[in-house]
């Protein structure tokens, strides 16, 4: 009976751990946030600006002042 109540937990063990796999996996290659949230359309367009941030490409442009 021990042998079991231990293998019980440990399927039930495993079977959570590869949910919790399977969530982290997909949360980690879903569409950022911002994409998400917009309203279903046929296409989407996605612009990473970090590389331009990064090399310093709008430190020319003006800030506005409220």
């Amino acid at each position: 009976m021990r042998f079991k109540k231990t293998y019980v937990l440990l399927s039930l063990f495993l079977l959570v751990a590869i949910i919790i796999g399977i969530f982290l996996w997909m949360w980690v290659h879903a569409a950022p946030e911002s994409v998400r949230l917009l309203p279903e359309s046929d296409a989407v367009v996605y612009l990473n600006l970090t590389p331009l941030r990064l090399a310093n490409v709008f430190a020319s442009l003006q800030k506005n002042q409220p």
